[in-house]
């Protein structure tokens, strides 16, 4: 029997839950709504699978590269637990209107209250946090930027989509909302 340390059993125990937040937020879907993804829920599985890929990859193979410390590993959970719980809470203030393609309601009113008081893209904010997060707690110094740098390209493609849509299907008020709230770091951008 193999013997799991808490480097092999904490990262893939974030996947594990990463995996169960995605699918608790895929439960519901917006039926005879069409959808304006314009391929970029594809660049998203694409660039975000592609950086969890390539860090795991490395991880159980390759030549090890610099590690980070022990506390690199507990620093990374709880960042990734943090950003888990963000995404959470921006998929249940979304209520019905989320969905994982781009779709706009026709009576779609723009959400402003919880995270989204602050943030356009909270949810994207807490999958970037995750991505941080495992990276981190892979303890290699490469592994955050492995995995967070195509996650916030193919999270960029996403946003600029999205807000196309909103602001064509909702108009006026998406737009004021677009004016005062920041895309992804609360008072900065």
């Amino acid at each position: 029997m193999t013997h799991w340390s808490a480097d092999k059993a904490v990262p893939v125990a974030l996947i594990g839950l990463l995996m169960l937040l995605e699918a608790y937020a895929n439960r519901q879907r917006r039926a005879g709504v069409a959808s304006r993804d314009r391929g970029s829920l594809l660049a998203v599985v694409l660039l975000v699978g592609g950086g969890y890929w390539a860090a795991f990859a490395f991880w159980y193979g390759a030549p090890p590269p610099p590690r980070l410390g022990v506390s690199a590993l507990w620093a990374g959970a709880a960042v990734a637990l943090s950003g888990m719980a963000l995404r959470l809470w921006a998929v249940a203030t979304l209520g019905r209107y989320f969905t994982y393609t781009v779709k706009v309601s026709p009576d779609q009113k723009v959400v402003d209250n919880g995270p989204y008081h602050l943030l356009r893209h909270p949810s994207y904010t807490g999958a970037l946090l995750m991505a941080l997060g495992i990276g981190l707690s892979l303890r290699y110094a490469w592994a955050p930027l492995l995995i967070a740098g195509p996650s916030l390209v193919g999270y960029l493609i996403r946003i600029r989509v999205e807000e196309r849509a909103l602001a064509e299907g909702i108009g006026a008020h998406y737009r004021y909302y677009m004016e005062r709230t920041k895309r992804l770091i609360p008072f900065v951008w």
